[in-house]
């Protein structure tokens, strides 16, 4: 698999968390296009975007799926929300191995 790199850019100003995909803070952000999907899972690819930033304490994400096909029914703690219309994103800090799964 051919891995792609994308720079999470830092931020001085918290970004507005109101889902505006060019809000103030996200505005010249690049998005990431999601082109990597579970084998397992449907032929469905709606396009899903995702703009990432950090500041010195967090790191923001915020994605943008156009489908006209959504699920929603596994609600509860630890339910099995995969099996819904979810995206997940999994970050690699360092090439030695280990990731974080969002």
């Amino acid at each position: 698999m051919d891995i792609k790199n994308y720079a999470v850019l830092s931020t001085k100003q918290s970004p507005e968390m109101q889902g505006l995909w060019d809000g103030t803070v996200w505005h010249n952000v690049p998005a990431l296009e999601v082109s990597y999907f579970r084998p397992e899972g449907s032929a469905h690819r709606p396009l899903t975007r995702c703009k990432l930033l950090y500041d010195q304490e967090r790191l923001y994400g915020m994605f943008r799926v156009d489908d006209q096909y959504v699920r929603c029914v596994n609600t509860g703690f630890q339910a099995a929300v995969y099996k819904d219309s979810c995206v997940e994103l999994f970050l690699q800090p360092k090439s030695t191995g280990g990731y974080f799964n969002f």
